[in-house]
């Protein structure tokens, strides 16, 4: 997929599982869209396709997967904290990068 744009919100992001059925990371990319604009039905269908997806998959894959959906599953301080410790050994992934920050502020705002 080229030109594939960097927002999850993309049409072209949202439709990646349609190239490749298996490809966890976009179950888990429409998983947070969905959840994001309040479709949490939806969302956590798409999160348990990504999790069985990600299950024999690299640790670091299945990282990228865990930190984009616990937060659907009320795992927000979960997925604070593995997306911590993922980026001290692979700080460019972007997908934990992007999360990661996201609920780092979410946390923020909601202890406040």
């Amino acid at each position: 997929m080229k030109d594939l744009p960097l927002s999850a919100a993309s049409p072209q992001a949202r439709d990646a599982y349609v190239e490749d059925p298996r490809f966890a990371l976009a179950h888990a990319a429409e998983a947070r869209s969905l959840f994001l604009i309040a479709k949490v039905a939806e969302a956590i269908a798409a999160a348990l396709m990504a999790r069985e997806l990600a299950k024999n998959l690299p640790q670091r894959e299945k990282n990228n997967v865990e930190v984009a959906i616990l937060p659907i599953e009320g795992g927000a301080a979960k997925a604070y904290a593995l997306a911590r410790d993922h980026l001290k050994l692979y700080p460019r992934d972007a997908m934990v990068t992007s999360t990661g920050k996201f609920w780092k502020v979410k946390l923020r705002e909601m202890f406040r």
